[in-house]
């Protein structure tokens, strides 16, 4: 047995341990008896694991991004074949929305595919709150986790309650019942409401309308007018200004709004005031107002409904995008003194593209590429759209773009347009450059 002596020096309590051990004891480290295995309790192959899991994690982002590119090809072909049928009657308005919000949801999860990849690069662990409610199914495409026929079968079932309420009330069915009471169910019982103020893109998505219930005049107008193509009821309209302007193809007009109040009155008296003989130019009867002098306005095509909904995407999204520079606008480059600014060379200016916040930019370049497709000869099209192009520095399409635009424009824009044009070639040709200057040299053109 070991023994241990205490010893106590100069009056200070220093303790002394001395011990004895067997003279066949050795001493070891038992450091190599800890198996660390079994403290962590992980398998032996756990790094290997780790690596293998880190490399199967970034595949599988990369194979979400491939479908999600894929996605919106599909969504972007089945948008060209809706709106490219024969007969504008068979173009269905509201399935072209639906097509619009499925493209622009697959990008918007394309860019968090890039975020999570991004920050699986880095090594930082980026946790996703957005549900991918994105894929395809077996009908088609999914939009925030219904298909397509999910989302059209919505406007069945506001027919159906409109049809019930209907029944409730021992009514004969007559175009005026149909109009007033789908008025009662999408504003009363469903309560679907307009936006007036603080307009967002949320208000022109038809997938976000139907789920939240407020949305801008022409979605809601939209919904009415399906909703009453289903019911048999045929209801046109008119583009006024930034709105739609609804009008029933009925004899008796002026039944349908005799009994409306509320906030739609001075609406409905103003479609009951003027008579569609004077407004539309049609022979539906003589108009007891022929006095007023009203401007002659057309009835929208199902294209050009679908065009306004567009319109109004592309500038709301090119408005988000240049937030950090507010009111500037897209046709500013054009602008006689900017071209001489940029032609001074100007290197402590950031480009406007530098400002420009990248996923609003490009949703607005894909409203503008659809609008393209509805209006394929618009010059005012073709010069917003080159400039968006020329905002995301793709010069050569801008170019191509900007110059078919100076071809069919007026005189006056045309000189200017082509000033831009020829700066552009020059910026097309810098760009071209690019993997010879270092990365922190301004352009000294954009």
């Amino acid at each position: 047995m070991a023994s241990m002596a205490v010893a106590f020096r100069s009056g200070k309590e220093s303790l002394l341990s001395s011990i004895e051990f067997p003279r066949n004891l050795k001493l070891r480290s038992r450091l190599s008896r800890i198996n660390v295995q079994e403290l962590t309790n992980k398998p032996r192959s756990f790094t290997h694991s780790k690596v293998f899991c880190i490399i199967d994690q970034g595949n599988a982002i990369a194979s979400n991004m491939s479908n999600k590119e894929a996605l919106m090809r599909k969504a972007r072909v089945d948008f060209s074949e809706e709106v490219f049928k024969k007969d504008d009657d068979a173009i269905s308005v509201v399935k072209a929305l639906l097509l619009i919000s499925a493209e622009d949801e697959a990008f918007m999860a394309l860019n968090r595919e890039k975020d999570r990849l991004a920050a699986h690069i880095e090594g930082r662990n980026l946790s996703d709150t957005h549900t991918e409610n994105f894929g395809d199914g077996v009908d088609g495409l999914y939009i925030a986790g219904r298909t397509m026929p999910m989302w059209l079968a919505r406007f069945d079932f506001l027919a159906r309650e409109v049809q019930d309420l209907l029944i409730s009330k021992g009514s004969t069915f007559k175009p005026e019942e149909i109009l007033k009471a789908v008025g009662s169910v999408l504003f009363k019982i469903q309560g679907f409401k307009r936006e007036v103020a603080n307009l967002d893109t949320n208000s022109f998505y038809l997938h976000l309308v139907l789920t939240l219930g407020s949305g801008s005049g022409i979605l809601i107008c939209i919904i009415y007018m399906e909703v009453c193509r289903r019911l048999g009821v045929l209801v046109k309209g008119a583009e006024v200004g930034d709105e739609l302007l609804l009008w029933p193809l009925v004899d008796n007009l002026q039944e349908c709004y005799k009994h409306c109040t509320g906030d739609r009155r001075c609406y409905f008296e103003l479609l009951a005031f003027h008579h569609p003989a004077v407004l539309f130019g049609s022979n539906i009867g003589p108009s007891s107002h022929s006095s007023f002098e009203v401007p002659m306005l057309n009835f929208a095509t199902n294209k050009q409904v679908v065009g306004m909904v567009l319109s109004k995407l592309k500038n709301l999204h090119w408005k988000d995008a240049c937030k950090v520079r507010p009111g500037y606008a897209l046709t500013d480059p054009l602008h006689p003194l900017a071209q001489v600014k940029s032609t001074q060379g100007d290197s402590h200016e950031l480009a406007v593209g530098a400002l420009l916040r990248p996923k609003s930019l490009r949703l607005a370049i894909m409203a503008s590429e659809r609008l393209r497709l509805l209006c394929p000869h618009d010059w005012v099209l073709m010069r917003d759209h080159g400039l968006l192009l020329y905002h995301n520095k793709r010069y050569g399409e801008a170019v191509q773009e900007l110059s078919i635009c100076a071809a069919l424009a007026p005189s006056g824009d045309r000189h200017m347009l082509e000033h831009f044009v020829e700066k552009l070639h020059l910026l097309h040709i810098e760009s071209s450059w690019s993997s010879l200057k270092p990365p922190s040299a301004p352009s000294t053109l954009a």
